[in-house]
């Protein structure tokens, strides 16, 4: 089996992080570099540039995470190592920096000119189609499915075209709650109301 490195960070392992791990054992022996730490800012983002920089290891395979995509990267171009690059969804308007947007756009459109040394491991084969349509046919991508039960997402799916202004709760649907079997979905309207009334929060009038 090949020897892997893979190399992550965050406070709190996440469904990404065992997704990550997962794909990892199963491609090979896993040596894991983790930096147990949310990193907030330009100067913690250039911290965590460095110590991504800074990791030292052998195996001819790098599994990383977009933050440290980069690093991992610049490390490794004039070696002959593999790096697989690893996204579970791709939103530009999902809130984060817009460096960070930018940065991944690069990184990807500089990984479909190179795609016998990079590669790209999506969880679905809707993101595997939507990324060679904007980032260029030639990328080299793998699918490694995340294994969600996705019939038990059409509703919200069905739901969200007929009542565009209700929301899903997370905390209290199935996944979260084994007690409660159906989902519950509240209207934004009322949500807001709530939370501008117990936290003083002021929401902008599209929330979704």
């Amino acid at each position: 089996m090949s020897e892997i490195l893979y190399i992550s960070h965050g406070e709190i392992k996440t469904g990404g992080y065992f997704h990550e791990s997962q794909m990892c054992s199963n491609l090979g022996q896993t040596t894991e570099v983790r930096f147990e730490k949310n990193y907030r800012g330009i100067w913690q983002w250039i911290r965590l540039f460095i110590q991504a920089f800074a990791v030292n290891n052998h195996a001819p395979i790098i599994v990383t995470v977009a933050r440290l995509a980069w690093p991992v990267a610049l490390k490794n171009a004039f070696q002959k190592k593999k790096i697989i690059l690893v996204l579970h969804n791709f939103d530009p308007n999902d809130g984060k920096p817009k460096l960070y947007g930018f940065l991944l756009r690069k990184y990807l459109r500089f990984i479909s000119n190179n795609p016998h040394k990079y590669a790209l491991v999506v969880v679905s084969e809707y993101w595997k189609e939507y990324f060679r349509n904007n980032f260029g046919n030639a990328m080299n991508i793998w699918v490694y499915p995340n294994l969600f039960a996705s019939e038990k997402y059409y509703f919200f799916r069905d739901i969200s075209k007929k009542e565009p202004k209700l929301i899903h709760l997370g905390m209290y649907s199935e996944k979260a709650d084994l007690k409660k079997a159906t989902p519950v979905i509240f209207p934004v309207a009322a949500i807001k109301k709530y939370l501008m009334f117990r936290f003083r929060i002021f929401l902008p009038t599209r929330l979704l």
